[in-house]
């Protein structure tokens, strides 16, 4: 199990049985079918932890308010998991199936058994430092019990863990790969690219939000942070 805290976030569920899979073929010679599946599993797996922090959360929210930033907002979702698909499925092509077996050793290392606060099961575990996961505990809990004043903290601090989440989710996998510089510069800049466009979607998302959905929002986000003191 990764040292608290961290971020939890549901996986699909035939994500852990397909990777396991995989890390038992990964000790032989694998073909490009293994890599294949290797490559739709980091994308099911990435969408994935944008589905259920952010997408979801703005769609409850959508349901409630007809407002073009929160649909403006989704758009900008859309297009991070689109560009992902994209770059991963590119990356992807460019390299042998026996380059494959240190990314699924990583990935295999996140994916836990947890018992989350709404779902129990297996669930992809992501460090943040312990700085940023109390910060993050005070503005949720300033959240549900309505004393926030306002979403601008809580925005600033979800893009820093975007910051972080980013190093599991997608360079530690890329410096696994060990491209040459011709494909690395791209990719440092798809990585780039899907950072920008998760923050902007926080700040569409925040700019529109009414005062009486900061429960909502801090009793959603809460479930996936998890910290020394409490699962």
């Amino acid at each position: 199990m990764i040292q608290k805290p961290f971020i939890a976030a549901p996986l699909q569920p035939h994500v852990p049985e397909a990777l396991a899979l995989l890390v038992r073929r990964s000790s032989g010679k694998m073909t490009e079918r293994d890599k294949n599946l290797g490559i739709d599993l980091l994308i099911d797996t990435y969408c994935g932890v944008i589905d259920h922090l952010l997408l979801d959360l703005i769609d409850e929210i959508g349901r409630r308010y007809d407002s073009r930033q929160i649909a403006d907002a989704r758009r900008l979702t859309e297009e991070v998991k689109h560009k992902a698909r994209h770059y991963i499925g590119w990356a992807g092509g460019l390299i042998s199936a026996q380059r494959l077996p240190p990314v699924i050793a990583h990935f295999n290392g996140l994916v836990h058994e947890f018992e989350g606060k709404q779902v129990s099961g297996h669930h992809v575990l992501m460090p943040v430092s312990i700085q940023v996961a109390q910060r993050s505990d005070a503005i949720l809990v300033s959240l549900k019990d309505g004393t926030a004043k306002d979403l601008a903290e809580g925005i600033a601090l979800l893009s820093r863990i975007v910051e972080d989440l980013m190093i599991p989710l997608a360079i530690a996998p890329k410096n696994l790969l060990q491209f040459n510089f011709m494909v690395s510069k791209p990719l440092d800049g798809a990585i780039a690219l899907i950072r920008s466009l998760i923050i902007r979607a926080l700040a569409k998302f925040g700019s529109q939000i009414h005062k009486d959905l900061y429960p909502l929002i801090g009793t959603h986000l809460e479930q996936f942070l998890v910290l020394e003191s409490r699962g």
